[in-house]
């Protein structure tokens, strides 16, 4: 068992059945099993990726560019982070984020 810690006032209460070694000891979560997930459409996961970056679906140049060679899309995300719609959409995340 992780420790875990209880603050209560200024005091700090350890428990738990192991020693607390002051690193977060968090087992991950177990992997999918057969059928638990489906493989997204290479079109599907470039236009998630490009929308979240800068609001706009790819070009169809861009997702056969990752068809082609899934490792073109960091490429392709470095040249989306350079795009000005890429600046604005980071601002407003960050507007409403911080927003009264």
């Amino acid at each position: 068992m992780a420790c875990r810690r209880l603050v209560t006032g200024s005091a700090l209460v350890l428990f738990g059945a192991a020693p607390c070694t002051g690193r977060l000891d968090v087992s991950a979560p177990p992997g999918p099993g057969a059928g638990q997930y489906e493989a997204v459409a290479t079109a599907a996961s470039v236009g998630k990726v490009k929308n979240l970056l800068v609001a706009l679906p790819p070009s169809d140049a861009e997702i056969q560019a990752v068809s082609a060679d899934p490792n073109a899309l960091r490429g392709l995300v470095k040249q989306w982070v350079g795009t000005p719609q890429y600046t604005a959409k980071l601002q407003t995340f960050f507007a409403q984020a911080f927003a009264n």
